[in-house]
């Protein structure tokens, strides 16, 4: 059985945010979605993707605005991708950034597919929902239609002149805000929810680059979704809390504990359940991120010895070896 949709809380916030900036309240917004806002304020956790569709066609239904999603889009920022934001942000380019979003975009929402595609000097950035389980709504594709076209202003330092937007939905009554926001070309009723422009502006170096933190937080992302794509629920909390909480050191089980509000003894009875123990978990992490860092040139095995938690880099080399029949050294040299 495939695992439920998810959706970032970072996504979900703004939705609830408007809403209340409209002098409306949450007790309105929530009403029969069994959603606890304690939840909501740790930008970490995540919601099933139905409860954040219903959250986004309530508020635009509470706000009256016919393009809820659309308007909703047009005011995010990067801050509110945490960590896919930094990384798109130090993309060297406006195609490495579109290629970064596609990466990464489980971190966000799982459930819908990003795809960019380059035919004939066209470069076509379309999505879908690709939970067939999921219900397609307009708002939902207007927010990210709009979202990305501001996140395209926000890295490239200028609009980029766009060729054509085009829309699943059926033409509306009012096309106004779409053709004044995109300045391009609209067509509906399509098959797909794309932005289109000249494939030569994904050469367009991005304002503000920077190739050696992109490599950091890409490795910070690249362990979260290994984490995420954990089979089960409750060791994927466990997973992202470890990833999150090394710095040098090895995280202790009462730290993590202590970070996701449970008792040490409650974490152990939980992941017993999934057949798993902390430990098992810790080191499935620490091997992961050593074969990641490892692929990396410029961080050396001493470098990498310590910063996964290892007293000595002859202490890493005797676990690695243990984990994979393979030195540092002979690993590195594949990929290098």
């Amino acid at each position: 059985m495939s695992k439920m949709s998810k959706m970032s809380v970072l996504l979900a916030r703004p939705i609830v945010l408007d809403v209340l900036s409209k002098g409306h309240t949450i007790e309105l917004l929530y009403k029969d979605l069994y959603i606890q806002e304690d939840l909501m304020t740790n930008p970490d956790n995540y919601i099933d993707a139905d409860k954040y569709d219903l959250l986004l066609e309530r508020a635009a239904s509470i706000s009256k605005d016919p393009f809820f999603g659309f308007h909703l889009g047009a005011e995010f920022s990067l801050d509110n991708l945490g960590l896919i934001g930094y990384i798109l942000l130090n993309s060297n380019t406006l195609h490495q950034a579109f290629k970064n979003y596609q990466r990464y975009n489980i971190l966000l929402c799982s459930g819908v597919v990003y795809d960019l595609q380059v035919i004939d000097g066209e470069a076509r950035f379309s999505f879908w929902v690709g939970d067939s389980s999921r219900k397609t709504t307009y708002h939902l594709m207007d927010s990210i239609l709009s979202s990305t076209y501001k996140f395209i202003q926000k890295l490239t330092g200028d609009p980029i002149k766009l060729r054509m937007v085009s829309f699943i939905q059926n033409t509306p009554l009012d096309i106004q805000p779409y053709a004044s926001f995109f300045g391009a070309k609209l067509v509906f009723n399509q098959k797909e929810t794309a932005l289109i422009f000249d494939a030569n502006l994904l050469d367009l170096p991005l304002v503000y680059r920077n190739q050696q933190l992109l490599q950091i937080v890409e490795n910070h992302a690249i362990q979260m979704m290994r984490a995420l794509k954990m089979e089960h629920t409750f060791s994927e909390v466990v997973s992202v809390a470890i990833i999150k909480s090394f710095d040098g050191t090895i995280p202790r089980i009462q730290d993590i504990a202590r970070s996701l509000g449970y008792s040490v003894r409650s974490i152990q009875l939980q992941l017993k359940k999934e057949n798993t123990t902390f430990k098992d978990l810790l080191t499935v992490i620490r091997k992961n991120m050593a074969e990641s860092y490892l692929k990396n040139p410029s961080f050396s095995i001493s470098d990498i010895s310590y910063a996964l938690g290892f007293s000595d880099p002859v202490s890493f080399h005797l676990a690695f070896k243990k984990w994979t029949g393979q030195t540092p050294g002979d690993y590195r040299k594949q990929y290098n």
